[in-house]
């Protein structure tokens, strides 16, 4: 197995109808790379794993949504906790437009048999912001079920809206030593056929597995992606220029120095110099990307 890889088909694993399941030659793959013995796969989706691992011997433990296993509130099944391999697929957050709860099987039927609405618990119908949560959620409720030494396979992907790139991987926590990232070329997809009349579209054609694997009976060590907000006027990285520029781009492209000195007044990098002030002239002068027709009015230039 090499850090890219590519199955054009999906081969007869799991159900061809059931939307976002992968090539079943992926696990297969993966399981043979780890001498798997035992795998567990607690978002199943049309049973992909299950079906690899029959054909393999390998001993599965294979739950999902559709079958009454939810995985933001019950427990993990004590049977599932000692397999040696994970393998877990999430579906993608709603921002994707594809609903798997009563779409992909039916809800009355669920209610009736389990006694509740399975919507509000379908990562695939959660908002991003929502659904990042629940995803983080879930792969430290696994990993914590799991056994020292054991490896979670984690194939996720990204989503393009609205010029936005949804990153699953950059959101995801990553507990225990991350091992490999590998590259899933991806096949047999509804986008394969559209035409993007965005020319500064890059059309995405693969996804990833993380590989992860714990190390320690005790430790939740994890890396995890945090978004913060920093304003350029107290940032200690942003040169003189680069604050300059901003806050010139932020007055429409011209104003005179009171202005100037007005929208940088009170931040961090005044404090830091006690003649800010003459730095602001100071950098205004020394760089030709501002000009001057008037004393004091400066222009950024074109």
């Amino acid at each position: 197995m090499n850090s890219v890889i590519s199955f054009p088909e999906r081969g007869h694993f799991g159900s061809k109808n059931y939307r976002g399941n992968c090539s079943g030659f992926v696990p297969k793959a993966l399981f043979e790379q780890f001498h798997s013995k035992e795998v567990t796969d607690p978002m199943a989706g049309s049973f992909t794993v299950r079906d690899v691992a029959n054909e393999m011997g390998i001993i599965s433990h294979c739950y999902d949504l559709s079958t009454g296993f939810n995985a933001l509130i019950d427990d993990i099944p004590e049977e599932a906790c000692g397999s040696d391999t994970w393998f877990w697929h999430p579906p993608y957050s709603s921002v994707i437009g594809i609903p798997y709860a009563g779409k992909e099987w039916d809800d009355k039927a669920f209610i009736n048999q389990f006694g509740y609405d399975p919507k509000p618990y379908d990562l695939g119908q959660m908002p991003w912001e929502q659904f990042v949560n629940a995803m983080n959620y879930c792969m430290m409720k696994f990993y914590s079920a799991m056994e020292t030494g054991a490896r979670m396979c984690c194939l996720v992907g990204d989503i393009k809206r609205n010029g936005r790139c949804y990153s699953m991987i950059r959101e995801l926590c990553q507990p225990g030593t991350l091992e490999n990232i590998v590259i899933k070329m991806q096949h047999n997809c509804v986008s394969d056929s559209r035409t993007y009349a965005n020319k500064n579209f890059i059309p995405i054609v693969h996804e990833y597995i993380m590989i992860l694997k714990k190390v320690s009976p005790y430790m939740l060590d994890y890396y995890h992606t945090k978004l913060e907000k920093l304003d350029i006027r107290d940032s200690k990285c942003a040169t003189w220029r680069d604050l300059v520029k901003a806050v010139l781009s932020k007055l429409g492209g011209n104003a005179n120095l009171e202005a100037i000195y007005a929208e940088i007044d009170g931040h961090e990098k005044c404090k830091e110099n006690p003649h800010w002030k003459e730095k602001v002239r100071q950098t205004l002068q020394l760089n030709q990307m501002f000009t001057s027709s008037e004393r004091g009015h400066w222009t950024l230039a074109a």
